[in-house]
Formats: structure tokens, sequence, C-alpha cells
């Protein structure tokens, strides 16, 4: 009798795929909180160029080392909380507080927690193209212990 294997990686894939299926797609840049609710939309759907096309392109990682990065995720939900917003030089920066809750594909959890930074030029002053839309510039989220509906971030300048 014939044994039939298919390797770990084709049902990686096939995991992937079926998770990214069940994700809605949710592509928002209105504001800060859509933009990073947008891009874990992104990732959890493994939409790998639009989760990347959320930074800005001078903090952008090298793609391909961004989409490896994020490969054994399956999925990930989040909270954010009150978004502290500042003015300078003719640009809005926002600081949006953010819990994670990551699912690898083999069924591991993590949380995460911290700030994401994003920024945008004052649209009021922008007269000509191209227009820069609300872009991801940094931030960091950390391992972080309790549960995930109770962990709470505040961001400050």
């Amino acid at each position: 009798m014939l044994k039939s294997h298919v390797p770990t990686f084709v049902l990686a894939a096939l995991m992937a795929a079926s998770a990214a299926a069940q994700t809605p797609y949710v592509d928002d840049r209105s504001d800060p909180d859509a933009v990073v609710t947008s891009y874990f939309n992104a990732l959890s759907s493994h939409d790998y160029p639009r989760a990347w096309s959320y930074w800005h392109e001078n903090e952008r990682p090298p793609f391909d080392a961004f989409a490896d990065g994020h490969g054994d995720i399956e999925r990930i939900e989040i909270r954010t909380g009150e978004v502290f917003a500042e003015g300078a030089a003719g640009s809005v920066w926002w600081q949006v507080p953010v819990v994670a809750r990551a699912t690898t594909l083999s069924g591991t959890e993590m949380i995460t927690a911290g700030c994401m930074i994003l920024s945008q030029p004052r649209p009021e002053l922008v007269d000509t193209p191209p227009y820069a839309p609300i872009a991801i510039r940094g931030g960091e989220l950390l391992p972080a212990d309790g549960d995930f509906d109770e962990i709470t971030v505040t961001c400050e300048p």
C-alpha cells in the first residue's frame, strides 16, 4: 500500500492560504489607527506587499526580509489605544498604542505591546503630486505578559 506524504512546507502554505481567505480585506489610510489596523490585517492575510506598503518609503526594510520575517504567522489580532498626536515642521506625527496577539502556523501564541509611530505631511500644505498618505515610520512591539484583553499601553512624546 502506498502512503501519501505532503511536505510540511506545502501544508504550511495551504494553512496560510486558508487563513488569508478567512480574513476580511481592510485597507483604510484615513487616520493613524486605521493604518495600523490595515497593516496588521495585511499581515494576517499574508498580503505582504500591502503590509510593506504601509511603511514610509524611507523606513521600509528590504521586501524579501520583511516577508520572510512574517511568514510563519497564521493570524494577528490587535487592540489599539488612545492615539497621541503632535505637529512638527509641516508634518503630523502620531503614536499609536498597540497590543498584538500573533498565532503562528504551529499554533504558538505570542502577545506583544508597544507604540507604533506614524507620520504624514500636513495635507493642507500639499498642492502638487505626489500625495503622501499616512505612513508607518517605526515603533517597537515587545513581548508582553498578561491577558490580551487587559494589557494597556500608553504612548507619550
